[in-house]
């Protein structure tokens, strides 16, 4: 407690995580932020596309689609983005091959 009859559960009492911050400390926190949602984006896209992939090779449905990666995920224990990103990048690396749309399955 900072000063005389002041109490710790005082509702008034502003909190130091919501005390003001300086320009640069809430600069640092916004591009930090901006930073953490740019990379969640990318990661839903690549998981988006992983979906796609197995729901055509696989003739899946979205959902099922996505329980199978949850599943290779969990099996691996490896993050769902990770497994994600090994399907998408196998499927490019055959494409760039000459590989085929029928080269190497997801199941890789």
């Amino acid at each position: 407690m900072d000063s005389v009859g002041e109490r710790a559960d005082d509702p008034a009492r502003v909190s130091p995580d919501l005390a003001p911050r300086s320009d640069a400390e809430q600069v640092r926190s916004l591009a930090q932020q901006v930073e953490q949602l740019t990379a969640a984006v990318e990661s839903n896209r690549i998981v988006g596309a992983a979906i796609g992939i197995v729901m055509e090779r696989m003739s899946l449905d979205r959902g099922a689609a996505f329980m199978y990666l949850v599943h290779r995920s969990q099996k691996s224990n490896t993050k769902l983005s990770i497994v994600a990103q090994e399907l998408v990048t196998k499927l490019e690396r055959n494409a760039r091959s000459g590989g085929g749309p029928g080269a190497g399955g997801p199941a890789g």
